[in-house]
């Protein structure tokens, strides 16, 4: 069976070449059309890309969602686009490259410069250090020739290191120190325990001696300050016993004869008052003439040495006398030691020499004196043995005279003789 045949009926026409020009220029125009409206896409998206700042993934979309830019088109710009955005970053780091070389190339110069300026400052203050120690070297070798160091000890110190140096220079010093350490104040004669030591050794030396001696000085001071004021007291009682006016005539009967106390104070005249007075007034006197370690019975042994009002005005001036001579002795004594303490000063002197070098300078004086006293007392004896020879021939059968500790003599029967001499009574 015959299959059935499907006949075109489209018109068909033949194309002529003015059909052919007018296709041409139709589809060149719709092709300038679309270029056109491509273009003006484009303009928009990147204008909207650099207002908005956006990476090229946005870029990329925006194309790729845009209805004027044909599908064919779109790959190729965004290829493009990616090519172009490697670009850039190729020569932005490319500049950044040659950016950060350049910096580190004036970096490392600038280092450089900076680091020769500092060799360079190094290298003066080396030089400059080098000179003074030489300045320095040449001012301590003239020295340790004036100061009297050996020639041996200056090649050593010249020769040595640093350090070195300093332990030879102060060995030498050390040395040079003590032999030329002055002699000090000491006159002849006289140790001087000073000699040999450095000035810092002089010094702990001077210190400890002033913190040892300054209160034995001190003291001696006011030992000085009591004789004087001693001394006026005696002066004192020597014008009073040769006024006539005491113990004589009838003021005899208010005397105690064996004491020499006024029986009744009140009656007596003002100048035996004042006499009893300045005696009693030796017992504080000797405690500062004597110390505060003074005893009881050494005050006792000392005030029967007083005169008192029993004995006679030959007596008691003969008393005077010698209490004037033991007080410039003892006078003599503490002003010399306190003089060689003002020459020579406490920190230089050893106590014990300053009393050695006052003896020497007194010891004449001394002996004058001392040979005066004996002659007052060979007189006291004198006067003594004849008192007790008197007394001696007025003493009863039975009876023994005795010397009471007080002084005073009287005469006990003879059965308690030993017990009054177990208690300090002595015989005659």
């Amino acid at each position: 069976m015959p299959q059935p045949r499907v006949l075109d009926l489209t018109p068909r026409y033949e194309q002529t070449p003015i059909m052919g020009a007018a296709a041409g220029f139709a589809k060149g125009l719709g092709e300038q059309q679309t270029a056109q409206r491509e273009s003006d896409a484009l303009k928009q998206i990147y204008q909207q890309y650099q207002q908005e700042g956006g990476g090229i993934e946005a870029l990329m979309k925006n194309i790729n969602m845009n209805p004027n830019i044909p599908n064919a088109n779109k790959v190729k710009l965004i290829d493009q686009n990616i090519q172009m955005q490697k670009h850039n970053a190729e020569l932005q780091k490319q500049a950044a490259d040659k950016y950060n070389k350049a910096q580190s190339r004036d970096i490392a110069q600038e280092r450089n410069a900076l680091l020769r300026e500092k060799q360079l400052q190094a290298h003066q203050e080396k030089m400059n250090k080098q000179q003074k120690e030489a300045v320095d070297e040449e001012k301590t070798v003239n020295e340790l020739q004036a100061g009297g160091a050996s020639d041996q000890e200056i090649e050593l110190y010249k020769a040595a290191s640093v350090g070195g140096k300093t332990a030879i220079l102060q060995k030498t010093l050390d040395r040079l120190g003590r032999s030329a350490a002055p002699e000090g104040t000491i006159p002849e004669g006289i140790e001087d325990y000073d000699k040999g030591l450095t000035p810092a050794e002089r010094v702990k030396r001077q210190d400890s001696r002033f913190t040892t001696q300054g209160p034995l000085v001190n003291k001696n001071n006011e030992i000085v300050g009591a004789l004087e004021s001693e001394a006026r007291s005696i002066d004192l009682l020597d014008e009073l016993n040769q006024s006539g006016k005491v113990g004589e005539g009838v003021h005899k009967l208010n005397i105690n004869p064996k004491t020499g106390d006024l029986i009744i104070p009140q009656f007596a005249n003002a100048e035996e008052q004042l006499f009893v007075k300045t005696v009693n007034d030796f017992t504080v006197k000797a405690k500062d003439s004597f110390g505060a370690r003074v005893t009881n019975f050494e005050l006792d042994r000392f005030m029967q040495r007083l005169p008192t009002l029993a004995n006679s005005a030959g007596g008691r001036r003969l008393i005077l006398n010698q209490m004037k001579l033991i007080n410039e002795i003892n006078s003599l004594e503490k002003r010399a030691a306190q003089e060689v303490f003002d020459q020579y000063g406490v920190r230089n002197i050893d106590y014990a020499d300053a009393e050695n070098i006052a003896r020497r300078k007194i010891a004449s004086q001394k002996e004058d004196l001392r040979k005066k006293y004996v002659s007052y007392e060979d007189l006291a004896r004198k006067e003594d043995s004849e008192l007790i020879n008197n007394i001696q021939s007025k003493v009863k059968d039975g009876y023994t005279a005795l010397r009471k500790p007080n002084g005073t003599i009287k005469q006990y029967p003879n059965k308690i003789i030993s017990n009054l001499e177990d208690k300090g009574y002595k015989r005659l």
